[in-house]
């Protein structure tokens, strides 16, 4: 029995994480390109000089990586 809700915890909080992660990229998704530019710079610690499309790419790519570790 404790496996068993041991694996719904665990499926609640993969759910929860997945949720969270998409919310993130959505908010990404809709910043303004002067925001995706601060946020690269926040996150990457440096300036970069792309498209805001290639912006939004890269920082969703990495909040998804940071969270499921891929």
């Amino acid at each position: 029995m404790q496996n068993q809700t041991n694996g719904k915890a665990s499926a609640l909080s993969d759910a929860a994480a997945i949720a969270a992660i998409e919310a993130e990229i959505s908010r990404i998704q809709s910043l303004k390109p002067g925001e995706v530019r601060a946020l690269w710079r926040d996150t990457f610690e440096r300036a970069q000089a792309q498209t805001r499309d290639l912006l939004v790419r890269t920082s969703c790519w990495h909040k998804d990586s940071v969270q499921f570790g891929e």
